[in-house]
């Protein structure tokens, strides 16, 4: 058969906003650039828990009443000493106290535990981050992966270990926690959700948490504030519906103001908080209870600190932890003393929690503060503030310069968010937010996650800017690169058309957005296997790109890689050579000579040079590109596999299979694990190695690969892609080999 030697090559679209093109290079996950040595990365078993694991956020309220059966219950379930997972879900309304409980056990029974680990669990992308900053804190060679493998290493180190606790707090959908709980057989869980279903079935052990009795509510205000007048603690308790958060919150405005709780009962039933009430759907009675706090705190504070209201508008709109403070210095025009100090305000009225780099708000809080408007009329839209302030702190080049790419992970969670909060905005400054999230993400290997934002993006500018505007086609480039990421190339070739005609209309046949169209559609009929009639149109990129910005540009290289790799498709590395080896040039001279462009260039001219029987040639290249792209990109990115695979073909073509497998079978790993079991890639990965193995001797486990490789080619690739058409003949040369051998044998 012959091998594949596939790349990122493809000049896809990245645009920050209009105007801006970035090329389809595979960029990585952290701003590291270190080079990882293999025994440097131990496996999850051969990592001890280390003395003092621990990274509860915050130390639990100081007053915590009514909650002592449940914490006997918590305590007695964990310290069971039966092997297995103990799971303990605390379920109840939000402001009930449920991360209090954990709080408290975990400061109470920390020295059950070899360690305890707290991970914020409301969304699949919280969870990925939690457990990825476990295997980080014990392997800290594992800040070069991708945060979904060092996910999967974590949870395989919690596998191998026990006596540690891990506390799932929010969860949101016992989905996500499923693989989790079901592929660890050691340690203690402790799970805290709103969500009131039945989780005997995920292995926990459920505990419904239920607001305070009158006596237990009246016993923390009086603790709370020092004073014993019960009867207005009664009846604030009354007001609040028992609930702990908005008692907390009641209590710390009566402390801030130094008034008595009569005081305070009498204003919770002023006009501003039945007109706020207003707003709060009937039945729900949290909200309604935090909304009356929220009043009385809104309007003391409009007083003595309008910022801190304007602040926490604004946090309302992100994840509810984990805001990197440095946003809210942004907020307050660099400002760093107002800042801190409308900071310091809020944490005393108890509406937000600070550390040295962080804040969090409830999540309860903040869907009240999203139903309530600002007081002043004059004041910006507090969506729009956030959209803005994302916008402006998120890093330039998001595809091209890895120096962003930690600042780019702190802020996706509240990109997310803010998203999740605006299903139906129409602000261009979101969709511009959005597209270059996806150009990070795609660059992570996160290719769903790229697809769903680029897919938001699109909605976006169309409803804003109308269907013919060049924004659109923007919009629509990237979509397309997240469909050809998945495998979806005949998806991505109607985009790339319309994209194609709508940029052609509104700048003219010979603007450089007219070439990063013509290359992307190019690429889309090279992935279904019509180099044909991608050349023409690369020979017209290229055309068009040199006129605009000069033979020695960057994006020249990319048009000169895209042209050279149809060449190549077609058979003709003869001429593909002069083109990789120009644009390899450019590249360096460009970029440096570690940037991970620089090894795309590298693997294709390998590729050619192996096309021409030159792969002793290749080899040394391709050793070069695949060092550099382990070290950008960390060593299990899809670019990684890209890079194994060819330096395989090379020693293949060398009659050095078993130097080949190997490093096959990692790039299948890689693959799998980044792109799922089903995609084009994984074909050509089971493919190459079905060859190898078939030139050891192993026939039998060639057969089984290249069977499922069919089957994969099949569903995936049109019938005559020139992939499917030789895993198909190179199956049907096995089976007929193997025939032979039993005939003869």
């Amino acid at each position: 058969m012959t091998r594949a030697a596939d790349g990122p090559t493809a000049s896809g679209e990245r645009s920050a906003a209009a105007g801006v093109n970035y090329g389809n290079i595979s960029t990585g996950d952290n701003a590291r650039f270190m080079h990882l040595d293999p025994g440097a990365l131990k496996s999850p078993e051969q990592v001890p828990p280390p003395a003092g694991l621990w990274n509860v956020p915050r130390r639990p309220s100081r007053v915590f009443v009514g909650r002592d059966q449940v914490m006997d219950d918590v305590a007695q379930a964990l310290a069971s000493g039966r092997r297995g997972v103990i799971g303990q879900s605390v379920a109840g309304l939000g402001g009930v106290g449920k991360t209090e409980v954990a709080l408290h056990h975990a400061h109470a029974c920390r020295e059950r535990y070899t360690g305890v680990w707290w991970v914020g669990a409301d969304s699949r992308t919280n969870l990925t981050a939690g457990l990825a900053a476990l295997a980080h804190r014990l392997a800290p060679a594992t800040t070069v992966l991708p945060d979904e493998q060092a996910e999967a290493w974590a949870s395989a180190w919690l596998y191998h270990h026990d006596g540690w606790l891990l506390i799932l707090d929010n969860v949101e959908d016992p989905g996500d926690i499923e693989t989790l709980l079901g592929g660890v057989d050691s340690g203690r869980v402790l799970v805290t959700t709103r969500r009131d279903i039945d989780w005997t079935g995920y292995g926990l052990t459920p505990i419904r948490l239920s607001t305070l009795t009158q006596a237990e509510a009246v016993q923390m205000l009086c603790e709370r504030t020092r004073q014993d007048d019960q009867t207005a603690a009664a009846g604030i308790a009354d007001y609040l519906g028992y609930l702990p958060l908005a008692l907390e919150q009641a209590a710390a405005y009566i402390n801030h103001h130094h008034i008595p709780m009569a005081a305070y009962h009498d204003r919770l039933d002023d006009e501003r908080a039945g007109q706020l009430l207003a707003g709060i759907a009937p039945g729900q009675n949290a909200q309604r209870a935090v909304t009356r706090v929220w009043a009385l705190t809104l309007a003391a504070l409009s007083t003595t600190n309008p910022i801190a209201v304007e602040i926490l508008h604004v946090l309302a709109w992100l994840a509810p932890d984990d805001v990197p403070r440095d946003l809210i210095t942004m907020l307050t025009d660099g400002d760093q003393t107002t800042a801190d100090l409308a900071l310091g305000v809020l944490a005393s009225y108890s509406m937000a929690t600070l550390d040295e780099t962080t804040v969090s708000t409830h999540r309860l809080v903040q869907t009240v503060l999203r139903l309530t408007l600002p007081a002043s009329q004059t004041t910006t839209d507090p969506s729009s503030q956030a959209i803005q302030l994302l916008n402006t702190a998120v890093p330039a080049n998001p595809g091209g310069d890895p120096a962003g790419w930690p600042r780019w992970r702190d802020l996706l969670p509240h990109i997310t968010a803010l998203t999740n909060h605006l299903p139906h905005s129409t602000d261009t400054t979101l969709s511009r937010l959005l597209n270059e999230t996806g150009v990070f993400e795609r660059g992570q290997g996160l290719y769903q996650q790229a697809e769903l934002h680029s897919t938001q993006a699109l909605a976006i500018t169309e409803a804003a800017l109308g269907p013919e505007h060049p924004d659109v086609a923007i919009s629509l480039g990237n979509l397309a690169s997240s469909y050809r990421d998945l495998g979806r190339a005949g998806d991505a070739v109607p985009l790339e058309r319309r994209a194609l005609a709508i940029t052609e209309a509104a700048l003219g046949p010979e603007h450089p957005r007219v070439a990063v169209r013509l290359g992307n559609l190019a690429s889309s009929y090279r992935d279904l296997g019509r180099a044909g009639d991608a050349v023409p149109l690369e020979r017209r990129a290229l055309a068009i790109t040199e006129a605009a910005l000069g033979p020695e540009h960057p994006d020249v290289a990319i048009s000169l890689g895209n042209l050279a790799s149809s060449y190549s498709d077609l058979g003709r590395a003869g001429d593909a050579v002069p083109l990789e080896r120009r644009a390899l040039a450019i590249t360096e001279a460009a970029l440096g000579p570690e940037h991970p462009r620089v090894a795309v260039r590298l693997g294709n001219l390998a590729a050619s040079y192996r096309d021409l029987g030159r792969a002793g040639d290749a080899v040394p290249l391709e050793r070069r590109a695949l060092a550099i792209t382990e070290a950008a990109l960390g060593p299990e990115h899809p670019d990684v596999a890209v890079r194994l695979g060819n330096l395989a073909a090379s020693y293949s073509a060398l009659g050095r299979a078993g130097d080949a497998v190997p490093l096959e079978r990692r790039a299948l790993a890689i693959t799998e694990a980044a792109l799922g079991p089903e995609h084009p890639r994984v074909a050509v990965r089971l493919g190459n190695l079905a060859a190898s193995y078939r030139d050891l001797g192993r026939s039998g486990e060639a057969i089984a690969l290249c069977r499922r490789a069919v089957q994969i080619a099949d569903q995936t690739m049109p019938d005559e892609h020139p992939t499917a058409v030789a895993l198909r003949a190179f199956l049907e040369r096995l089976r007929r080999e193997a025939d032979d051998r039993d005939r003869s044998g």
